[in-house]
């Protein structure tokens, strides 16, 4: 079914898709005006899939740690303490919770509000960004969508020159419909991770 968050962003990149990618026309035909909106998509769709993947890590956690308050099943909630101690500066200040007896609700509390804190440091999402905020929900390696992670440092590629690209070079990409493509090809792969990150939320 999907998350909140997932529906929204597809909604976000639907509508952005109609503002801004033109379509329909000999490659030859495009105007820097539609190169232009097409920069401009690369942009606001990179900052809607950080946003999401933002916010959905964030309500993960939340959820994670108030089912481990109640001792519920939650991989997350545990990954996220053991997270936390070994993010520390010195691991020996906090005693490693060898069993879910050890964990405190002041420990889960402290490490909600660090990984909180970390979600929101990130700027420009990428395959690395990825990485470091769905291991500590405890999503395994072997879970992570190698394509997603290749299509998001793509995209990296493809963000940064447009946030810095004068108007009047903007004619040099190909035609506007490929940036859509670019974004449609994440959506696609999207589904899977909500679900993922959902089965350690709500799963041991």
């Amino acid at each position: 079914m999907g998350s909140p968050e997932l529906a929204n962003l597809v909604k976000a990149l639907h509508d952005l898709k109609v503002d801004l990618i033109v379509e329909g026309k000999e490659i030859f035909q495009y105007s820097r005006q539609d190169h232009t909106m097409a920069l401009s998509f690369v942009l606001l769709a990179s900052a809607a899939l950080e946003d999401y993947i933002e916010q959905r890590c964030r309500r993960a956690a939340s959820v994670a740690i108030e089912r481990a308050k109640k001792a519920q099943p939650t991989r997350a909630g545990y990954a996220l303490c053991i997270w936390y101690v070994f993010k520390k500066s010195s691991i020996l200040s906090h005693q490693i919770p060898l069993s879910r007896d050890e964990i405190s609700h002041d420990l889960l509390d402290k490490a909600e509000g660090k990984y909180t804190n970390m979600t929101r440091k990130s700027h420009g999402i990428d395959g690395s960004d990825l990485k470091n905020l769905l291991i500590p929900l405890g999503l395994a390696d072997s879970q992570l969508n190698e394509q997603l992670i290749d299509l998001l440092d793509e995209l990296r590629d493809r963000r940064n020159p447009a946030g810095h690209i004068k108007v009047n070079r903007a004619r040099t990409m190909a035609a506007p419909i490929v940036e859509w493509q670019r974004i449609e090809a994440i959506l696609k792969l999207l589904p899977a991770l909500d679900d993922a990150i959902d089965n350690c939320v709500l799963n041991n």
